[in-house]
């Protein structure tokens, strides 16, 4: 990885007008009360975290959803690349990305995501994103374009379930999502929204809603889940609980601890944030119960530990229950590189927790930025990532440089 002093570069600021543009690039003190340390923050609009057996690799880049004038059938500029984290070292292994398509500044075109127990079984779904066209029954249209690892590099795949299965779900048939619905109504179709796997068993489940060609959400809303134990031959599809307040099309979240132990969580993303509402859902192996958590709008991302941890990314607040059940809401310490930090413009988007001492939190923002006094000030996306471990310097991320030069270690001036 590269480094870079604290040195003049650009003013980035959050919600706040830009000022002169001979700042330095500021790294902000952590709060003293804070559990997290500031790991990246930069224009990148995708800072993320993704696991491969015990491996973290933090995934940056464009996620091109910053268009504000579209057209049916437009393709996101999404361009994406990752590096691995080592204890409190960042790595950049080139060899990892061998066998990916690449742009012109190295990034891979489109979303990046991982998953797999170990690297030999380790899987990538690269996924191009359109605006859809009317009548399709979904905002967007999606291009997942898998990928195995074959020792030396990555190697195209013909299934995009296949790869996200552990080899012990692998009997399993495709999800029928033109009927799986059919028992509401004839005329709806399974929209499936997000996935998990629990890797120590081998289980798999997917979360979606049901859906007509309607952009807009079909009422009531109708949230289902699949579950694939090892080695069966058909999924077993439960109703999650209703919630009248669901009124809006959603998108999903789930947590696995156990098999009789999992979470779901939905929100809307196209209600504003003091508008949406929390909604968690517990699974003990027998039937879904309705939680109520103390968080006062929708629930964007939910993780968990081992010793019964339970983390919710809530609007603009990070929460954790403990064993017990109590709720806690958690601080986080300011973002390096911004100037006039406000804590209220960083939306919490998502919470991966590895173990009870390897959390990761992933947040967006706006970024105003002048590149000199003789331009106007623009509004970017930034993005951001905090970890319960410090690294051994805050990175610096800046998705308008190549890959390999948009992803640097900052070390802070004395």
């Amino acid at each position: 990885m590269k480094h870079r002093s604290v040195a003049p570069a650009l003013c980035l600021l959050v919600a706040l007008s830009c000022g002169s543009t001979q700042q330095p690039l500021v790294i902000a003190p952590a709060a003293p009360a804070s559990e997290f340390h500031a790991a990246a923050a930069g224009i990148c609009s995708k800072l993320d975290v993704s696991r491969i057996g015990d491996r973290t690799f933090i995934v940056y880049g464009d996620t091109g959803y910053q268009l504000r004038d579209w057209n049916p059938g437009e393709e996101l500029a999404a361009a994406q690349s990752f590096v691995e984290v080592r204890g409190p070292q960042v790595m950049r292994d080139l060899s990892l990305l061998k066998g990916l398509p690449s742009n012109a500044g190295g990034y891979v075109p489109g979303d990046v995501t991982m998953g797999g127990r170990t690297l030999q079984e380790a899987w990538l779904l690269r996924t191009t994103t359109r605006y859809a066209r009317r009548g399709a029954g979904a905002l967007f249209d999606h291009d997942l374009e898998p990928y195995t690892w074959a020792g030396a590099g990555w190697s195209r795949h013909a299934s995009n379930d296949f790869v996200q299965l552990p080899p012990s779900a692998r009997s399993l048939p495709d999800l029928p999502v033109d009927t799986l619905c059919a028992r509401h109504s004839p005329d709806l179709r399974f929209i499936r929204v997000t996935s998990t796997v629990h890797l120590p068993t081998g289980n798999v489940w997917v979360a979606g809603r049901c859906q007509n060609d309607s952009h807009v959400n079909y009422r009531p809303t109708r949230i289902m889940v699949a579950h694939g134990a090892p080695g069966a031959t058909q999924w077993e599809v439960t109703d999650a609980p209703a919630s009248a307040q669901l009124d809006a099309i959603v998108n999903l979240g789930l947590y696995a601890r156990r098999p009789d132990d999992l979470y779901l969580a939905a929100y809307e993303p196209f209600v504003s944030l003091d508008k949406r509402v929390p909604y968690i859902a517990h699974y003990d192996g027998k039937a879904w119960r309705v939680e109520h958590p103390p968080m006062t709008t929708g629930i964007t991302s939910i993780s968990g530990s081992e010793d019964g941890t339970l983390w919710a990314a809530a609007g603009r607040e990070l929460w954790r229950q403990d064993a017990s059940g109590q709720w806690k809401r958690i601080a986080l310490p300011p973002l390096p590189f911004v100037a006039h930090f406000h804590p209220g413009a960083v939306r919490i988007t998502t919470v991966h927790a590895f173990a009870s001492d390897d959390v990761w939190v992933g947040a967006a923002f706006t970024a105003r930025i002048k590149q000199s006094k003789h331009e106007e000030a623009t509004d970017v996306r930034g993005g951001a990532l905090y970890h319960s471990r410090p690294l051994e310097h805050p990175l610096y991320c800046d998705a308008r440089e190549p890959a390999e030069e948009a992803l640097v270690q900052v070390q802070e001036a004395r």
